[in-house]
């Protein structure tokens, strides 16, 4: 099976979630749920798969960067830079389909190889079903890191001066503020306003049944303080329109504070019946985040980070219309109307 010109695809076996999306100060890191092994999902044996690139373009495969081991299966999470070493923070699942979340830290200038700390879980469960794939998002002013983790049909705030010792500050979802579907993958990010202030936007995936969609990712704009998410409208959106953008999130310390999101060009309703060869799945191309007004208010609007020579540019109503496409996907985009959708051929 011929691999796609740009979007990225594992090296070998199954690929879902993107994890970890971090820079470095030189590269691009890109972790990923991966089931070297299988072309299937293996839950109870899900690794980190792991490359890095210079560009977000050009892609360099490197050796699997997490495995399980027998506090469970490594399932979906986030990565930061502290100094020089860079730090997974990751969800186990173990057979017992109990969640806790762990950390590990690099060993090598290069980031490849990676230790888990000794007293993993850093998280414990506290009797939740679901309580996985922490996203650190932001280190404050007084330097206490903050993370958003998904919990069933909402999301829990955490904070820690150290990324060992966390303590719950805060929590957003229903019955306040509902979106029915599993709450998955969360993510936090600021982004700047026209007269320079900022808005903060929640992201996170609902995770549907076949027959609603399969599942979305969505974002609210609102702001956040201390565990405490204000929305402007309660009203979750979609991302992405297509059916092909699940788990979205961004990097971690992109040059001039840009938001990147990276996306699973995918979904749970057919995902394990897509072309296969020794690998499948597949990722979006990049996409670089930004909000626009529009007539009904501020909306989260993208743009491509892709080869000139794969994206198309045309006028439609006066509109920028951008096609990114390689022989096995489109993505198209309206910035002016934030609005985007998928397609996998």
């Amino acid at each position: 099976m011929i691999r796609p010109d740009f979007h990225f695809t594992p090296a070998i076996g199954w690929m879902n979630d993107p994890n970890g999306l971090v820079y470095d100060g030189s590269y691009y890191h890109l972790f990923y749920q991966n089931t070297p092994h299988a072309i299937l999902p293996d839950f109870l044996r899900m690794h980190w798969g792991h490359a890095r690139s210079r560009d977000l373009i050009h892609w360099e495969h490197l050796p699997i960067a997490l495995e399980p081991d027998e506090l469970g299966s490594v399932f979906s999470g986030s990565a930061v830079m502290d100094g020089d070493e860079m730090v997974l923070i990751y969800t186990y699942h173990n057979s017992n389909g109990i969640e806790s979340q762990a950390i590990a830290r690099s060993v090598d200038p290069e980031h490849m190889r990676f230790k888990k700390f000794a007293a993993n879980p850093v998280i414990p469960n506290p009797g939740l079903k679901d309580f996985r794939d922490p996203k650190v998002f932001l280190r404050d002013e007084m330097g206490c890191w903050h993370m958003v983790l998904a919990s069933t049909n909402r999301v829990r705030f955490f904070r820690s001066p150290n990324l060992l010792d966390w303590f719950e500050i805060g929590e957003y979802g229903a019955p306040d503020h509902p979106a029915e579907g599993l709450w998955e993958c969360p993510d936090v990010i600021s982004l700047p306003l026209p007269d320079g202030g900022c808005k903060w936007v929640l992201i996170f995936s609902l995770g549907l049944h076949a027959s609603a969609g399969g599942g979305k990712t969505m974002y609210v704009i609102g702001d956040y303080r201390e565990g405490e998410f204000i929305p402007d409208d309660p009203l979750a959106r979609p991302v992405d329109f297509g059916p092909d953008f699940y788990a979205g999130v961004t990097f971690w310390g992109a040059p001039d504070e840009r938001k990147i999101m990276i996306a699973w060009m995918n979904n749970w309703a057919y995902a394990d019946r897509t072309p296969a060869g020794d690998w499948r799945g597949q990722m979006s191309c990049p996409r670089e985040l930004f909000l626009t007004l529009t007539r009904s208010g501020f909306r989260l609007g993208m743009r491509p980070v892709a080869p000139t020579d794969a994206t198309r540019r045309l006028s439609v109503n006066g509109d920028e219309l951008l096609i990114v496409s390689d022989r096995y996907s489109v993505e198209t985009f309206i910035p002016a109307q934030a609005i985007s959708f998928t397609k996998v051929l």
